[in-house]
């Protein structure tokens, strides 16, 4: 086959000089390089040819590796629906399911690969940190429980009579 190929490619003609000064055809083939012999170009094809042949089977098992399609899940990753029950049961939040999916698919690792993930508990102690830290701070302060003493001895008859009022509709309702 490759000498079929060797026939067929197109040729350069040059010429030479014999040592008696006449000048002898040489047929250079396409690719073959000036001082080249026949044997040498053809061996640089066989070489070239054996590379590409090489590269050629990595490219066609690569496309044979069967890939997932677009917008279906692989099933490797897929939690099983009592590692999910027992991960909610257990405290899980969505936030940290959401966290792990993430791993999951970033990492190609299985549900209960991504818990024990590195990553993932790294995730869930600073958030129960954070927990920790807000359920021990104190609520707003809704003001001391004793009333405030009012300076009544500024205020006109009318004001001492709606401040009174007011003191009274309180004493009541509360």
């Amino acid at each position: 086959m490759e000498d079929e190929n060797l026939e067929n490619t197109p040729v350069e003609e040059q010429t030479s000089q014999k040592d008696g000064g006449t000048e002898e055809p040489v047929t250079l083939l396409d690719g073959q390089q000036e001082g080249e012999s026949h044997k040498d170009y053809a061996e640089r094809l066989m070489d070239e040819k054996a590379e590409l042949d090489d590269k050629n089977k990595q490219l066609y098992a690569r496309t044979k590796k069967p890939k997932p399609k677009a917008g279906t899940p692989d099933n490797s990753t897929q939690p099983d629906v009592k590692d999910i029950s027992k991960f909610y049961s257990t405290g899980g939040t969505d936030e940290e399911y959401k966290v792990l999916e993430t791993i999951m698919k970033g990492q190609d690792k299985t549900f209960s690969e991504a818990v024990k993930d590195d990553l993932f508990t790294t995730f869930r102690e600073g958030e129960k940190a954070k927990k920790k830290a807000s359920d021990a701070q104190l609520g707003a302060s809704n003001g001391s429980p004793e009333a405030k003493k009012v300076d009544t001895s500024k205020m006109t008859e009318e004001e001492h009579k709606a401040h009174a009022q007011a003191v009274i509709q309180k004493e009541m309702n509360g």
